[in-house]
């Protein structure tokens, strides 16, 4: 995968990519569960694909403690460096 410049709506796209839900659901008061397809295994998913795109790694403190769009975002946002 080529590595993407982070900005919230690539992002986006990313999610609902993975979890396959229309961009017209997307929110940013989503946490796992909110959907059906986001599972514990669909949110391991999800981290590896947002590292892959935008060139990140995770901490295990972070797969254990993020759990929103909003978390998740904001950490994107930080590891790769941009400004939001």
């Amino acid at each position: 995968m080529t590595k993407t410049s982070y900005s919230p709506e690539s992002f986006k796209a990313v999610f609902v990519r993975v979890l396959n839900v229309s961009a017209a659901d997307f929110r940013d008061d989503l946490k796992i569960g909110d959907f059906e397809q986001w599972d514990s295994i669909a949110h391991l998913e999800l981290v590896a694909e947002l590292e892959a795109a935008f060139g990140v790694q995770f901490a295990t403190e972070d797969l254990l403690g993020l759990k929103s769009v909003t978390e998740l975002r904001a950490r994107v946002a930080e590891l790769s460096g941009a400004t939001t």
